[in-house]
């Protein structure tokens, strides 16, 4: 949900969707093939399993797993980074502007959709 360019809150597959002007979502394909190849040394056939998210709001920017933290103005919940497997399971997060929306209501309503294996995709 945005009011104007400003981000309030998003839950699901938030790399997916516009996020407003100063907050960015994506895969870190490019990290991940970077670490792959690392891996691929040892083992030709490696590949991880799971994408993480990137999260950039203004000039800080995060790379998650799972987890909690806030990055002002937003609290991040990401309930489960995206599964790289022949299907492809989306990520599942939230983020929600400090003050404007109750951390914990996104939070729960991502785990809930994770939860509920709804399609995340729009």
């Amino acid at each position: 949900m945005l009011r104007g360019d400003k981000l309030v809150v998003a839950i699901g597959a938030v790399t997916a969707v516009p996020l407003g002007e100063k907050v960015e979502a994506k895969l870190s394909w490019d990290v991940v093939r970077r670490a792959e190849a690392i891996f691929r040394e040892r083992d030709p056939e490696f590949d991880l399993c799971d994408v993480p998210v990137e999260i950039a709001i203004g000039d800080h920017r995060r790379l998650f797993y799972g987890g909690r933290v806030r990055l002002e103005p937003y609290e991040v919940f990401v309930a489960r980074a995206f599964c790289n497997t022949t299907d492809g399971t989306d990520e599942c997060a939230a983020l929600s502007l400090i003050g404007a929306c109750p951390a914990s209501a996104a939070n729960c309503s991502a785990l809930l959709l994770w939860a509920c294996n709804i399609e995340l995709t729009p």
